[in-house]
């Protein structure tokens, strides 16, 4: 049977977010509460090309949400939000897909934009930088496949009060393929 050349991939999973820096923020003029950091639900579709059995390319959007916030405001927060949509580009290896089991990894630019409640904390609404992605994909049938993605994007941010800070957004982001020639 021939590998199929199209993927088409989503993925629901979480962002681990243990970075010290704030990145939004809400304030009354006295208090403030901010974005704090942990976990976040995220998700992910991807569109792949193999231009060879091993070798492909894929297109990535990814977004995280994180609702997690702590300090205290006369302002009511009902829908506290702090927002993180990354667009990638990869050059993709990975083992052969003959198997019913493979493992991949992919690395490529990538564009981090910032939005959500309350103000932002850094002094732009996007960054630059890279990903790199490692997986795993067990084959459900011919078609399709169920898929464990680590998403790691590397950027160095600059904000208001802390200067620049290189940072790590790991996504963790399991999900089904959908292969097709």
């Amino acid at each position: 049977m021939e590998p199929g050349r199209f993927d088409l991939s989503g993925h629901l999973g979480v962002h681990v977010d243990h970075h010290s820096e704030a990145d939004r923020a809400i304030s009354d003029g006295t208090n403030a509460i901010y974005a704090a950091s942990g976990e976040a639900s995220a998700w992910s579709g991807r569109l792949g090309y193999w231009v060879r059995p091993t070798r492909g390319l894929q297109f990535d959007v990814s977004h995280s949400s994180n609702a997690s916030w702590e300090g205290s405001t006369s302002v009511p927060v009902s829908d506290f939000a702090n927002l993180t949509t990354y667009l990638s580009a990869r050059g993709m290896v990975r083992t052969s897909p003959m198997h019913g089991f493979g493992v991949y990894a992919a690395v490529g630019p990538a564009l981090m934009l910032y939005g959500g409640t309350g103000d932002n904390l850094r002094t732009s609404d996007a960054d630059l930088g890279g990903v790199v992605d490692v997986g795993a994909r067990l084959r459900a049938a011919p078609w399709l496949q169920v898929e464990l993605s680590l998403s790691n994007y590397l950027y160095s941010s600059e904000y208001q009060n802390e200067g620049r800070v290189f940072r790590h957004d790991l996504l963790i982001l399991p999900g089904l393929v959908y292969t097709w020639r």
